[in-house]
């Protein structure tokens, strides 16, 4: 039902994807279930769809630079409100993934093609490549596939944090998607910016909430390294011409 629909924030994310010239071809026909089609959306797009527990509406937010880091609500040890700290892990740079190949659908050949973007300086960290396929088969050009290429690059070889929290209820709020403030000074976090990627609201009687966590990096560049190739293709003049080879003679009776 329409009436369920947060078209705030759908109007929002909707400027944005236009902005980035973010678009897509891709048809759902019906084979496959709705709920399916919407994950392959959120991940062409870098998005997330979650329901908004205090007005019950579904909000669509696009995971990108997009906030005032002093406004974000915080959560940290000298306030209280985080009960424990779980986990806190950083992946190694030697086994970071180093190159993203992305598979996309030519909308002008209706082909299949393929983009490959590489982090030099992980590259030469780890001693060797290890690479990571995707298909987004929505992305219906050249430029688009590698721009999405190099943000899924970003993400994977930024050697982000991944923080496991219990909260007590001052987090009831939290949706997938948000971005919030940690700080532990214990081990001397402060205000890192993270992003919260799933939530166990758990029950009222028993007050925990349990996030997960990733530290934030941001959506779609607006330019990469890697260029397309412009075509050598010249189109033909098909417009009728004056002949260059004349001949003149006298036409007999």
């Amino acid at each position: 039902d329409s009436s369920i629909i947060d078209n705030a924030s759908f109007t929002a994310a909707a400027d944005t994807f236009h902005a980035e010239g973010l678009g897509l071809c891709l048809l759902w026909n019906r084979q496959d279930s709705i709920e399916n089609f919407i994950k392959i959306i959120m991940d062409h797009c870098g998005a997330v769809m979650a329901e908004d527990r205090t007005t019950g509406l579904i909000k669509l937010k696009p995971i990108r630079n997009d906030y005032v880091i002093a406004s974000l609500q915080e959560f940290g040890s000298e306030l209280g409100n985080v009960l424990e700290m779980k986990r806190f892990e950083r992946g190694a740079v030697t086994d970071a993934i180093n190159e993203v190949t992305v598979s996309y659908t030519d909308s002008a050949t209706g082909k299949t093609g393929s983009v490959t973007v590489q982090n030099l300086a992980a590259v030469q960290a780890s001693g060797r490549v290890i690479s990571q396929s995707v298909d987004y088969p929505g992305l219906p050009t050249m430029d688009l596939a590698l721009r999405t290429a190099q943000r899924d690059l970003t993400a994977y070889t930024s050697g982000l944090a991944r923080v496991s929290l219990m909260l007590n209820r001052s987090g009831y709020a939290l949706i997938p998607g948000d971005v919030i403030k940690f700080s532990w000074l214990p081990d001397g976090i402060s205000q890192m910016v993270l992003r919260v990627i799933s939530i166990d609201y758990g029950s009222l009687t028993d007050g925990k909430i349990s996030i997960e966590c990733l530290e934030d990096v941001f959506g779609l560049p607006a330019t990469t390294y890697v260029k397309q190739q412009a075509s050598g293709w010249i189109a033909p003049d098909a417009t009728a011409q004056a002949s260059t080879a004349v001949a003149v003679f006298e036409a007999p009776y």
